[in-house]
């Protein structure tokens, strides 16, 4: 969920995003945005997935037109982020084809995540980011 995220922390995670390109990783941003405004933050990204609440039915649930943009890519990771109760992010996560779909960790929503993290709301972006760089480096294992 695009609008649950800090503006302000964008150009870090691009900085990150392009640092595992230039390592040969592919990386896809699958942006959310289910207010009416529908501006990209990422859309400059190569590879960014934006999705807005039209793709979703009146229970929350990913349409097909969603889950086909983000499973044509075949994704080994998929690292679902996204602090808020809504769930749409989760039921696209449980929906995708990665092999591996990391999320939040939140009582009951073992059924969507292969794994899940504990993560502190007070984590600073550059910590999480370290943090992902080194679930990612364990999973090349």
């Amino acid at each position: 969920h695009i609008h649950f995220f800090n503006l302000r922390y964008a150009k870090q995670i691009t900085d990150f995003i392009t640092r595992l390109e230039k390592e040969g990783k592919q990386v896809i941003i699958i942006e959310l945005n289910t207010r009416n405004t529908a501006d990209s933050v990422f859309g400059d990204q190569k590879l960014c997935v934006f999705l807005t609440k039209k793709y979703f039915n009146w229970l929350k649930i990913p349409d097909h037109y969603a889950t086909s943009r983000i499973n044509k890519h075949h994704l080994d990771v998929l690292i679902d982020l996204d602090t808020s109760e809504e769930p749409y992010a989760r039921f696209l996560s449980g929906l995708s084809n990665a092999k591996t779909r990391v999320g939040i960790y939140r009582e009951g929503l073992d059924e969507y995540y292969d794994l899940m993290v504990s993560m502190d709301p007070n984590l600073l972006p550059q910590e999480l980011l370290h943090n992902i760089e080194h679930f990612l480096n364990l999973l090349k294992k």
